[in-house]
């Protein structure tokens, strides 16, 4: 190992652990918040605005970008600076998942997102997501009963087409949301 690299390691340590820490903190927060709703509807809809509405700003975005990409960028960098790929279970067990949690997030996040903003427009659906449906084809279940009038579905559906083409302007992959975040005049500067 050369000096640079025994110099970047404790530091690349750090930062898998923080980032890691950060993913699970996120993830624990999303199963955390459905338990609650086990116990009271209302309490997990308060709760899921307030992370809602700190994932969605430009610091819990920023934040989440940040820790996505450094957590697969130091695991790649441990596999590369490895001299051999000959190693104990446990290290494989930790590249793989170091690689494979942040990409298993990845569609959560793009998948929820239309439900998301029809939850701050006031309408309550359920983002059904794989492994319940197959992969890349996540669905809304809307709930309607006999209490809903025609004026109330149509101005969902005209709520969901309009929420439908700002989401779908957003971008979806990792590659399009660092050219997003490097477009925005806060990180130009």
């Amino acid at each position: 190992m050369s000096v640079p690299q025994r110099r970047l390691g404790p530091i690349a340590r750090l930062t898998a652990l923080v980032s890691g820490l950060v993913l699970f903190a996120f993830a624990a927060a999303e199963l955390c918040n459905d338990a609650i709703g086990l116990v009271s509807l209302e309490t997990m809809g308060d709760i899921a605005a307030w992370r809602t509405t700190f994932i969605r700003s430009w610091p819990g975005s920023v934040l989440l970008f940040v820790a996505f990409v450094s957590h697969v960028g130091t695991t790649l960098w441990f596999v590369a600076s490895r001299a051999t790929l000959r190693m104990p279970l446990w290290d494989a067990a930790q590249i793989v998942s170091g690689i494979l949690v942040p990409l298993l997030l990845l569609p959560y996040l793009v998948d929820t997102r239309l439900a998301q903003a029809l939850f701050r427009r006031g309408i309550n659906v359920q983002p059904i997501l794989y492994p319940a449906v197959p992969e890349r084809a996540a669905r809304l279940r809307f709930f309607l009963t006999a209490a809903h009038s025609e004026e109330q579905v149509r101005q969902t559906v005209a709520i969901l087409l309009e929420e439908n083409r700002q989401v779908t302007a957003e971008p979806s992959d990792l590659a399009a949301v660092a050219r997003h975040l490097g477009k925005l005049a806060i990180f130009s500067k």
